[in-house]
């Protein structure tokens, strides 16, 4: 089995002595990925992400980025293997036009003005914003603004992408456009490792793998079908359940026979 590409081994983290955050915390998480966190309000979710950027420090345990431990020496090399994307994207926007944002990073990165055109082209244009290039990002949609931010990110070439809560403040539309740029990030970026903190049971369902934090712990990790077949531990942990297991779940508890554990299985059942 390949090394994992973030490995987090008995982590602790309290803004206060007396009130922990993160207690013993172990996580592993595979190359080419798509995870997805969830947890009730709290549980530290972007307290974690903000350790692994190295934002925060420590009090105790081990993390391990692509081979690297976080700690003063590596920790810019490893900010430079991570890229984020967070929740309200008018916090994210340096430049006066969608061009000069994306161009920021890449400036940061040293990258060659001759080169930087070619990247800005590439990459707004794999999200869809490469006719907005000239614009300004405050006259942009919610759903807009984010993708520049991806693109931003993207062009930075990253091995890891943070998405923390990035959909929670845009519309339904504009929601489900970044969810399916997500799913699309892993065919345009090739061994790309997702991790998105988030309450969108929707786009959780999308995951490879589903990681439950509750009281500063990893209790769960598991495929989204495993995950959320099991409602009333859901409830128990305050989490949601996307709508087709709810469905499912309410025709057992009915008193049907249900078999399947997905939507699609579930209307050839009912035919039948």
């Amino acid at each position: 089995m390949n090394k994992p590409i973030i490995k987090i081994s008995n982590l602790d983290f309290g803004y206060t002595k007396d009130k922990p955050i993160l207690s013993d915390l172990n996580l592993e998480i595979q190359k080419g990925s798509y995870n997805v966190i969830l947890g009730k309000n709290g549980s530290g979710k972007s307290t974690l992400a903000k350790l692994l950027l190295g934002l925060i420090e420590k009090d105790k345990g081990d993390i391990i980025v692509d081979g690297l431990e976080l700690n003063e020496k590596n920790v810019y090399e490893i900010r430079n293997k991570i890229g984020i994307v967070f929740q309200n994207p008018d916090n994210q926007f340096i430049g006066a036009t969608v061009a000069d944002d994306i161009a920021f990073g890449l400036e940061n990165h040293l990258v060659e003005s001759e080169k930087m055109q070619a990247i800005i082209d590439d990459f707004s244009k794999k999200v869809n914003m490469y006719k907005y290039l000239d614009h300004e990002p405050s006259h942009l949609s919610g759903g807009q603004k984010q993708r520049v931010a991806i693109a931003g990110v993207l062009a930075m070439n990253p091995k890891i992408i943070i998405f923390d809560e990035a959909t929670s403040m845009l519309d339904p539309r504009g929601k489900k456009e970044i969810n399916e740029l997500i799913l699309e990030t892993r065919k345009l970026v090739k061994d790309i490792t997702i991790l998105s903190i988030t309450h969108d049971v929707e786009e959780a369902m999308n995951a490879d793998n589903i990681i439950i934090i509750n009281d500063g712990k990893v209790v769960d990790i598991d495929s989204p079908i495993n995950i959320f077949k099991d409602s009333k531990r859901m409830q128990e942990l305050d989490l949601d359940v996307p709508f087709e297991f709810k469905l499912i779940n309410g025709l057992k508890d009915a008193g049907l026979k249900i078999k399947s554990n997905n939507l699609e299985q579930l209307g050839d059942e009912l035919c039948r």
